[in-house]
């Protein structure tokens, strides 16, 4: 692969190689604070949860890490010390902010330190690190299982080359600070690698149970950190109807039947808690907290987006919703990952039609689909195969497309850091 790659580069835009890609998150960090802030919460949200001890950074250390404290990353930190103290925050990342809630009060019960707003920010940023890492090692192993299903080959491919598909995304700085993306990601790529390896290579039966069962705990946890993750539920309906053996339909029921509760679960427990007495969205059609302020509060509903003053928003996202099609024609071939298609091509009808579509650029990382199919394309160039759809899957069409996000990475932090879309 590594001469396909040379090829890539030699013939057009950009050359790239690790300490590249280092700089380049290394600029993102900094590019937080080239723009003056177009909103006021991060001030006012340090202002208020500020401890007596001052914080031991270096200023410019403490500006990068104010830089952090974006959009929705103010409701994860406040939650992160805080805890809930309103309803609507039930939304928020519930699994995410806990764990590092629990984790603020288990050190200052050993070590007799509390956390601040900074520590718990740099904390954050330390994980999401160590997770984007662990990503490119799981995508790697995921791509390698599709090549083994669908090309009957064992093969090892070339580990830069999907590091840097995994690193150099739409998504940006996002999956580097505190937002939900990143450990969402990570939970739903493992339970991915789980899913495939636990099939046969003709893909015609399970063939490791305890890997099947595990994919569907490990996208329940991806479910308790971000809600679109509830999406991957559709490969154990896809198997349900598609596996021949009575015992594999069952086991794909159940599997899925552990997302289910899990949805259960965290949808009704805040009526549990505060309903009936609450009023408001306890008397609505569903129930649900979240769904409730999804439409009262994000005005999210069929169509409910398309107004003339959202149009810069479908500019933004526009390269992300064609690529994301392109990507899903690309692999219609690939039996390995139908069910992952499927469950893209679900999100991104949900995504362009019924929510905010510019939040696409960082929610739709939690599908592999991307990482895979230009993996593909670069083992396929350089092993003359012909499995995929081609749809554009040539040199050209890679580089331009990591020539375009190239480019997005940089103008995307500045955006971030400034409160300016999208977040």
């Amino acid at each position: 692969m590594k001469q396909v790659l040379k090829t890539i580069w030699s013939n057009d835009f950009i050359t790239l190689n690790n300490w590249q890609l280092v700089c380049l998150y290394i600029y993102q960090i900094i590019a937080l604070i080239m723009l003056p802030k177009f909103d006021v919460s991060t001030e006012l949200f340090i202002t208020r949860i500020q401890s007596s001890k001052e914080p031991i950074y270096h200023p410019f250390i403490k500006s990068i890490l104010e830089g952090m404290m974006s959009w929705d990353s103010v409701y994860i930190l406040k939650l992160s010390m805080e805890g809930i103290t309103y309803e609507h925050e039930w939304v928020f990342a519930p699994l995410l902010w806990r764990f590092m809630y629990k984790l603020r009060v288990l050190i200052n019960t050993i070590f007799q330190y509390e956390m601040n707003v900074y520590d718990i920010t740099l904390c954050y940023f330390i994980i999401n690190c160590v997770l984007l890492y662990q990503i490119c090692h799981i995508s790697k192993k995921i791509v390698e299982l599709i090549i083994r299903n669908d090309y009957l080959k064992d093969v090892s491919i070339d580990s830069n080359t999907v590091y840097l598909f995994t690193y150099l995304r739409p998504i940006g700085v996002i999956s580097l600070i505190c937002y939900s993306e990143t450990p969402a990601q990570f939970f739903t790529f493992y339970g991915v690698y789980l899913y495939l390896s636990s099939f046969t290579k003709s893909r015609t039966f399970i063939n490791s149970k305890v890997k099947y069962l595990l994919s569907g705990v490990t996208f329940s946890v991806a479910f308790g950190i971000r809600s679109n993750c509830l999406l991957m539920g559709i490969l154990y309906l896809n198997d349900l109807f598609t596996l021949s053996r009575k015992r594999d339909k069952l086991l794909s029921l159940f599997t899925g039947g552990i997302l289910f509760i899990s949805f259960i679960y965290l949808t009704y427990l805040p009526y549990f808690l505060y309903c009936p007495e609450r009023g408001e969205w306890c008397n609505s059609t569903t129930k649900s907290l979240v769904s409730y302020l999804q439409v009262t509060r994000w005005n999210n509903g069929f169509l409910n987006y398309f107004t003339l003053n959202n149009i810069p928003n479908f500019i933004i996202s526009l390269p992300t919703v064609l690529f994301i099609a392109l990507m899903n024609v690309t692999l219609w071939n690939i039996k390995s990952v139908r069910g992952l298609v499927y469950i893209s091509w679900v999100y991104l009808f949900t995504q362009v039609f019924f929510m905010n579509i510019q939040i696409i650029t960082r929610v739709s990382s939690f599908l592999p689909i991307t990482i895979i199919a230009l993996s593909l394309g670069v083992y396929e160039c350089e092993m003359k195969e012909n499995k995929l759809v081609r749809v554009l899957t040539d040199s050209k069409f890679i580089s331009i497309y990591l020539f375009g996000t190239y480019i997005w990475n940089f103008i995307q932090p500045m955006l971030f850091g400034a409160f300016l879309p999208p977040a």
